[in-house]
């Protein structure tokens, strides 16, 4: 066998020894669709603006990375947001809960978050989504939480998310959702 085919199965082979560990280490999502696309919501949906990120110029920087520094992959905003305090509840007819929230960061390249605090009961949904609805990720429930109760998701391209949870009438409780970052 010679040098460039043992090259190109070496290749070959870490390719998809990647793609399997990217793929097991993705976040497990249920199925379902967001309530906005079924339900009747009345309640606007609220847009908080993150604070402004200067894309070209930490792009820029990163380019300055020396050999052995990780990859850049994003700029970390510090956020305190709940969903007691922020974006907006509503009651469907039979008693079930939404929640809807909206992240805009203008000029960023995609959006994710962490939930500091991810505690849904089970029935509970959450759902993301960009303003358009063309790519949505979930449902994410209560299995999804890390043991020290937090929960992130994978980034969606663009400048803008929406946050959307579902909480069933006869929820064993009330979710408690808390944005860190």
């Amino acid at each position: 066998m010679t040098v460039s085919v043992r090259s190109t199965r070496l290749v070959l082979a870490s390719a998809i020894a990647a793609l399997c560990a990217a793929t097991s280490a993705a976040q497990v999502s249920y199925g379902g669709t967001p309530p906005s696309t079924w339900a009747d919501l009345q309640a606007p949906l609220t847009v908080l603006e993150v604070p402004h990120v200067d894309v070209g110029a930490q792009l820029a920087q990163r380019q300055e990375r020396r050999p052995g520094e990780p990859f850049y992959y994003g700029v970390v905003v510090p956020l305190a947001l709940s969903a007691e305090q922020h974006g907006a509840w509503e009651m469907l007819p039979g008693g079930d809960l939404v929640w809807r929230v909206a992240l805009h960061s203008p000029g960023a390249l995609s959006l994710s978050a962490v939930f500091s605090a991810f505690e849904v009961p089970p029935g509970g949904q959450l759902f993301v989504h960009g303003r358009s609805g063309a790519r949505t990720l979930g449902a994410y429930i209560d299995a999804n939480a890390n043991s020290d109760g937090s929960f992130a998701f994978e980034p969606l391209a663009g400048d803008e998310i929406v946050i959307e949870y579902f909480e069933p009438a006869d929820a064993a409780f009330h979710a408690r959702l808390v944005l860190g970052e």
